[in-house]
Parts: C-alpha cells; structure tokens; sequence
C-alpha cells in the first residue's frame, strides 16, 4: 500500500505542488538545492504526490492505494 494525494488533471498536481512549495518557502532563492519539496507521477490516468509527513498540514490525510 501507498499513501498518496491523487489529481485528476496534470494542472490540478502542478497546482498543489505550488501550494506546497509556497507554505514551506520553497526556493530559497535562484541559486538554491532545493528547487521543489516534492514532483507528482501518473498512474492509472491520474496524477499522484506520494505523501511525507510534512504534507498532512497542507493536504490533509492521504489515500492508500495498490501501486
């Protein structure tokens, strides 16, 4: 089992891993290492963020699903 947040279109994945970025302050700046907090994978026709702990302040509790 995975747990994982699932978008129905690529744009509605870009836009939580904006929503993401943006609470936790995500780049620094140009010239950072860290240029995203996380990417999102398609699976099944759908797109997925595979869940961290610091997402549940952001999205809320995860689906389980089989990969």
């Amino acid at each position: 089992m995975a747990q994982v947040f699932i978008y129905n279109s690529e744009q509605e994945a870009i836009n939580a891993v904006a929503t993401l970025n943006t609470y936790y302050g995500i780049p620094k700046g140009a010239e950072s290492v860290t240029q995203t907090l996380c990417e999102y994978n398609t699976w099944n026709d759908k797109y997925i963020i595979h869940y961290d702990d610091c997402m549940l302040v952001v999205f809320g509790v995860p689906l389980e699903i089989d990969l």
